[in-house]
């Protein structure tokens, strides 16, 4: 789904990917859900990761720096710069 399709509300909801509306699987998202701490943070799969600036990109503008980028659309993002 590219973003331009995203439904407008998708973009807001912090758990679900900008680009394809699937469970982003953040883990600072669900710590907060869940109450845990803030001062111990849970690690996230996506610190040991690189996302391109066109990737970032692609993110609607209510979305960025508010809910994550999947990690089948980082690798699906991955595969097309190499294919």
């Amino acid at each position: 789904m590219k973003p331009s399709e995203c439904a407008p509300d998708l973009a807001l909801h912090a758990s679900l990917c900008p680009l394809c509306g699937q469970d982003n699987r953040c883990a600072q998202q669900a710590s907060s859900a869940s109450g845990t701490s803030a001062a111990t943070p849970l690690p996230c799969w996506c610190v040991a990761q690189t996302f391109a600036p066109a990737l970032l990109a692609q993110v609607p503008a209510a979305a960025q720096g508010r809910a994550c980028v999947c990690a089948a659309c980082l690798a699906a993002f991955a595969s097309a710069q190499h294919a």
